[in-house]
């Protein structure tokens, strides 16, 4: 059997198996309880009133891409859940592009980039704050902030770039070298 008919008899196994089903109905009702108590908790707590506003902002980015992260995951997993409903007499058929798979799998991954980066910017953020605590702590001034930011988008959207590509593939082989890991990418 070469790797194509065990990829198609691989997705003809999942559209077979209720299992599957019902875990992607499962997080897409979790995303659907967590997006709701996401909201919540964020007009509960209110605006962050006690950072500075640079952190506030940060902070406030951090949430926008974990809500966005969540909401493509469950775009995801519903299309997915539609997917593998459809009966097709082609197992193959079940299977998408490349193509696809990369402009599905992007927004969310993107989310991920970006809510990491966030972290790492707040980080830097309150390095600064703590090297520069007389002036910085007394300034309103929120430029520190956007500058952050829009190297946050920037950096998360550089990961689908062919350098980004060239990113991954390098730190794949590093993984690999290390500690004997695959991860399927050939």
């Amino acid at each position: 059997m070469d790797e194509l008919e065990d990829m198609c008899q691989t997705a003809a196994n999942l559209a077979a198996t209720e299992y599957y089903k019902i875990v992607l109905i499962v997080k897409c009702i979790a995303f659907a309880i967590g997006t709701m108590l996401f909201f919540s908790l964020f007009f509960v707590q209110g605006s962050y009133s006690f950072f500075h506003p640079n952190a506030r902002l940060l902070l406030i980015m951090n949430q926008v891409w974990a809500i966005c992260g969540c909401a493509t995951y469950a775009i995801l997993d519903g299309y997915n859940y539609w997917r593998f409903s459809t009966h097709y007499s082609n197992p193959c058929d079940y299977l998408v592009s490349a193509q696809l798979s990369v402009a599905m799998r992007a927004p969310s991954d993107i989310c991920l980039y970006g809510q990491t980066l966030s972290i790492l910017m707040l980080a830097i953020e309150r390095i600064i704050a703590t090297v520069r605590i007389r002036s910085y702590e007394s300034s309103t001034s929120t430029l520190i902030a956007w500058i952050m930011i829009v190297a946050e988008v920037i950096h998360a959207n550089r990961f689908f770039t062919p350098n980004g590509f060239l990113f991954a593939s390098c730190v794949h082989g590093i993984w690999r070298k290390t500690y004997g890991a695959d991860w399927g990418w050939e």
